[in-house]
């Protein structure tokens, strides 16, 4: 479902069928099957991910010179493995495995005291949490979304605690919704709809507490106005991004880490520019994978300057008079 570029039947005047197609870039080979298909917050098929995998190997880039100490967990989410991994927020290259988790899970993101990693399965509706140590979902409840809507991200705002959740119709996607979350329950209440980003397979919450959004309809960045669900666009990531994929904030650098997944097994990890959208990667198909992310970390305690007698108006610890 969520298809932004669509083929359609057309009778011809003789009374037979003929396969029109939208232009679709292919993923790196010829086969027509490839254009038989247009952005979805779904998995990959794996029909397409075999007639679609690249012939040649991609570009190796250069990982940026910033170095963050955040530590994420990332879930492959069945294109190559369903491996539970975790790896330092800068090297997703040096992954480890954890375990196994073959479950849908398309939004995931740890409590403000990074602690609990909590998790949404798409396909059985439903919230829980997932053991750090062993990949294990525990379901919490039941989290139904708008009818006909796919569940596409899950984000803890690391500050105050308050969840929101997102989703899409299908199959031609034109509505995506907004949600706050009751995390205790797995029930979700309305926020609000828009039909800019139809697509929007990820969110994400900063120590600000601005929410972003990724919607591969328009493979661009926004942030979505918590209240109303309302986006406005930031910018084009630069990303050919497609199906079910994942994003997090390191809430300590205050930096938003991107799994971009773009089909056949390929993604670009990197890091998003807030100001413009552009992804700048870190990693490229370094591992293969169809990635959900999350960071464990918090957000950094604004400094208390002077303390302990020092502060104005704390005149009973200190003295302007010499000892």
């Amino acid at each position: 479902m969520g298809f932004r570029r669509h083929s359609f039947i057309s009778a011809t005047a003789a009374g037979s069928f003929a396969l029109a197609v939208l232009a679709v870039p292919a993923l790196g080979n010829a086969s027509p099957s490839c254009n038989l298909i247009g952005d979805s917050v779904l998995p990959e098929p794996a029909w397409h991910a075999e007639a679609c995998a690249p012939t040649a190997p991609r570009p190796i880039v250069e990982t940026s010179d910033w170095t963050a100490w955040g530590w994420a967990f990332a879930l492959d989410i069945g294109f190559v493995s369903d491996n539970f991994t975790t790896h330092d927020v800068d090297n997703f290259q040096g992954a480890s495995v954890i375990g196994a988790n073959a479950l849908p899970i398309f939004g995931m993101d740890f409590d403000e005291t990074a602690t609990t990693l909590y998790a949404v399965d798409s396909t059985a509706q439903q919230l829980g949490t997932i053991d750090i140590n062993t990949g294990v979902f525990t379901a919490i409840g039941p989290t139904v979304p708008l009818a006909g809507h796919n569940l596409t991200g899950l984000s803890i705002d690391p500050t105050t605690g308050e969840a929101f959740l997102s989703s899409v119709d299908g199959p031609v996607a034109t509505t995506a919704a907004l949600y706050t979350l009751d995390l205790a329950t797995g029930t979700p209440t309305l926020v609000g709809t828009n039909t800019t980003t139809t697509l929007l397979i990820d969110i994400a919450i900063d120590c600000t507490g601005t929410l972003y959004g990724h919607d591969i309809a328009t493979d661009s960045l926004y942030t979505i106005d918590r209240a109303t669900g309302v986006p406005t666009l930031i910018g084009a990531t630069g990303v050919a991004a497609n199906f079910a994929q994942g994003m997090d904030f390191d809430n300590d650098s205050g930096v938003l880490y991107v799994y971009a997944y773009e089909g056949s097994g390929t993604n670009t990890y990197g890091t998003a520019n807030l100001m413009t959208g552009l992804i700048t990667p870190l990693a490229v198909d370094d591992p293969l994978g169809e990635f959900e992310g999350a960071t464990q970390t918090q957000c950094t305690p604004t400094a208390a300057f002077f303390e302990d007698g020092f502060e104005s108006g704390d005149v009973s610890a200190w003295s302007a008079s010499a000892p």
